[in-house]
């Protein structure tokens, strides 16, 4: 049995950027994690993110994806995420308080995703703040599909 490509982790800063990486996502027929920025859930709020991931979802029906919301250290954040209805929140904080909310999470439904392990083997996320130096969409989703396949 072929193994399938793991979700190519992607943060994204809005929902232009979040459709343009399920576009080429979709392109390339490969399941991707959008993420907002480090901290992400204290601009803008949980709400503000899951509505950005819901309208791009809406918009690439086709697409495979998760939406990550990135709370960094911030317990209360953390919560609020969850509380919203957020399905999968990322933690850098404190073990014995991911626990805690890793538990509040599995309650939910959701998943709470640790702090990436220094000198671990995932593929660091792509960001397309980083990429996107064109206006033209069509570019940028080709530059995502270059990324994604690891041409760029």
């Amino acid at each position: 049995m072929a193994q399938k490509d793991p979700p190519r982790r992607i943060i994204v800063q809005g929902r232009e950027e979040a459709e343009a990486a399920l576009r080429a996502a979709r392109r390339l027929d490969r399941p991707v994690s959008l993420e907002t920025p480090p901290g992400g859930a204290g601009a803008g709020g949980a709400l503000y993110w899951i509505e950005v991931f819901r309208q791009a979802g809406e918009a690439v029906p086709e697409a495979r994806f998760s939406g990550v919301i990135d709370a960094a250290g911030d317990a209360g954040l953390a919560m609020a995420c969850l509380r919203a209805g957020a399905r999968a929140v990322r933690f850098t904080g404190r073990a014995d308080i991911q626990e805690k909310l890793a538990s509040m999470a599995r309650a939910t439904g959701a998943s709470l995703l640790p702090a990436d392990a220094a000198g671990s083997d995932e593929e660091s996320p792509l960001v397309v703040a980083d990429i996107r130096t064109r206006a033209d969409d069509a570019a940028l989703v080709e530059a995502l599909v270059s990324c994604c396949r690891g041409d760029g």
